[in-house]
């Protein structure tokens, strides 16, 4: 369950390839209790879309690159700043749902220290930004955590990436939200990214 879980967390986060204000829509996914305001100039990743982005993952360890692939599961929703298909690395959000199983909801901080423990063997230039910790969206306790590393697309294409997670706690579930931008925020900051998170409500 540990290992299946962080191939899925690595898998969201790692594959990327709208400003908040009135000009959002509130998309609500009545069954799994959340919200999230997505800016009209955000566009919408269909499950083909994703699937084919999956092929661009590339990490210092082919095996495990080819079970994130084989495991991984589409988010229920994902959204890029700009049309694709688009040259430079698209800013990305993206958010699962997964059942508790045996992990501990009260501790979402420990959850992601052990997807952040493998990752520094696994992808090049790995670097921790932010350690996880506790923070909360909208009154809800989630934790966070923040890295950069270098995504490699072929032998001469590569991006200087950077990741973000949430682990977001709810009932017997948690939602995992990942986000991906360029690491110099050239074309998307992560303030933009972390005022759409923080629009998500949990009802």
């Amino acid at each position: 369950m540990k290992n299946r879980f962080i191939i899925i967390a690595i898998a969201l986060t790692f594959v990327s390839q709208h400003l908040y204000a009135k000009n959002t829509k509130t998309v609500e996914f009545k069954t799994f209790g959340i919200s999230i305001d997505k800016p009209n100039g955000w566009f919408d990743v269909s499950a083909e879309d994703y699937s084919e982005h999956l092929k661009n993952i590339k990490t210092n360890d082919d095996e495990f690159t080819d079970l994130i692939k084989k495991h991984a599961t589409i988010p229920f929703f994902a959204i890029t700043k700009y049309k694709e298909p688009h040259d430079d690395l698209n800013p990305s959000i993206k958010i699962n749902i997964k059942p508790a199983g045996n992990l501990d909801l009260s501790k979402p901080d420990m959850i992601l220290k052990s997807i952040t423990s493998v990752l520094e063997s696994k992808f090049l230039n790995y670097k921790i930004i932010d350690e996880p910790k506790i923070v909360t969206i909208n009154g809800k306790t989630c934790s966070f955590a923040r890295f950069s590393y270098t995504l490699k697309i072929d032998e001469e294409l590569s991006f200087e990436t950077t990741s973000a997670l949430w682990i977001l706690p709810h009932n017997n579930q948690f939602f995992m939200i990942g986000a991906g931008f360029r690491t110099d925020e050239k074309n998307g900051k992560f303030e933009e990214i972390k005022k759409i998170i923080n629009s998500i409500k949990l009802f």
